[in-house]
């Protein structure tokens, strides 16, 4: 056995272990009742020797006072002991947090890390990726190590990547176009955010955050698998991306340009597509395009958007489980699909009672074509859209957060 496997008596002990307390959670209110009545016990004890000591006669028995004694001086200190034990503990506490916020602050000054390069007698600055990369996976360290700061840490990546990525315009880019990779270090922040633990993301829940990506270019980003669930792209330029098994449920791609990405298996319940571009490449009669009609697409709303570029957005019963609206620019093939304007207005009265032979005809003719939520007007101008999407969200069984903003 050579000198580094060798154990010595604190490793047989297994001292240096560390704990993992997320185990066993149902032992820890346990310890704690059996630790409760243990104390309780032993003051009892004391108690009921000093009475005895006091007024049973205890003390008449030879040797028994230095033990009435001891108990005595034992009821004194213990308040103190114990005053002293939870001073000290929060006193750990407060070094612990200190050091956590050193190693925060250190990590977000290597966000910021610039290079000087020289070439040609010339001499620029740039980013220093390297020591970028290694400041992210701090920060994801960090993030791991302590519970209290995460969302704080997911906010700082998420304004990284905003500021390093901020999109110019939001015009397509028409093919062909030469695919190039995300910087590496973007792809680093998106990566770390991507493989956040259940019980972070049961956090963010429990206080509503959304990770804000808003005004960003990530186009050629791999999302695949990581999960998003709830964020923000809100006027992004998402194009050519991989979003193969990714989780953008409850997500918020207002006015997004989503071309050329890929979405199989994909998970978009609930997403927000309002105005948001889909237009490319141009759809082509008997052709097909692979977009988010590859992913799940219940309770996916895009009203006031161009999805041009799809022919096809599933059967029926699938199609019967999204929501546009007048203004949705569909493609040849779709459009041919959908019911004249004087049928698709019966659509407001969907749910409603005692409704007339005409009416039930018009709604199951637009339901056999997939339109079953569509909005018949323009969602931009009738203010009745919105509460026509919470009808729809919540026939979905999609009434909860980040779905339905509570």
């Amino acid at each position: 056995m050579s000198g580094d496997d060798r154990f010595d008596l604190v490793d047989w002990l297994t001292l240096k272990r560390r704990l993992d307390f997320s185990k066993a959670r149902w032992l820890g209110p346990l310890f704690a009742v059996v630790a409760t009545l243990l104390v309780v016990l032993a003051i009892g004890a004391a108690f009921a020797l000093l009475v005895r000591a006091l007024f049973g006669g205890l003390l008449d028995i030879p040797g028994s006072s230095l033990g009435v004694g001891g108990v005595t001086v034992a009821l004194i200190g213990a308040p103190f002991v114990i005053w002293r034990s939870i001073v000290a503990q929060k006193q750990a506490d407060i070094s612990e947090q200190g050091l956590i916020t050193d190693r925060i602050n250190k990590a977000v000054e290597g966000l910021g890390s610039e290079k000087v390069v020289s070439r040609g007698g010339e001499e620029w600055t740039e980013p220093s990726l390297e020591v970028r990369i290694g400041a992210i996976y701090a920060l994801e360290r960090i993030s791991q190590d302590s519970e209290r700061d995460h969302i704080q840490i997911m906010e700082i990546l998420c304004a990284y990547i905003r500021q390093n990525a901020k999109t110019s315009d939001l015009e397509i880019t028409e093919p062909p176009f030469k695919r190039v990779l995300l910087r590496v270090d973007l792809q680093a922040a998106i990566d770390v955010i991507g493989r956040r633990s259940e019980q972070q993301k049961a956090m963010e829940r429990r206080q509503r955050y959304r990770l804000d990506l808003r005004g960003t270019n990530l186009s050629f980003a791999n999302f695949t698998r990581c999960d998003f669930s709830a964020a923000v792209f809100v006027n992004c330029k998402l194009e050519a991306c991989q979003f193969r098994d990714a989780n953008l449920s409850g997500a918020l791609l207002n006015g997004a340009v989503l071309n050329f990405s890929d979405f199989f298996r994909c998970n978009l319940t609930g997403a927000r597509l309002d105005s948001s571009k889909l237009n490319r490449p141009i759809a082509q009669v008997g052709g097909w395009t692979s977009s988010i009609n590859m992913g799940e697409l219940k309770g996916v709303s895009f009203p006031g958007a161009d999805i041009s570029a799809l022919q096809y957005l599933g059967p029926k019963d699938k199609m019967n489980q999204t929501m546009g609206s007048k203004d949705t620019v569909l493609s040849p093939v779709l459009r041919e699909t959908l019911p004249p304007s004087i049928i698709m207005e019966k659509n407001i009265y969907r749910g409603m009672p005692d409704l007339d032979k005409d009416t039930l005809k018009a709604l199951e003719q637009i339901e056999n074509a997939g339109f079953k939520y569509w909005f018949p007007f323009d969602a931009k101008r009738d203010m009745a859209f919105g509460p026509q999407r919470v009808h729809f969200l919540r026939s979905m069984g999609l009434d909860v957060w980040p779905y339905l903003e509570e």
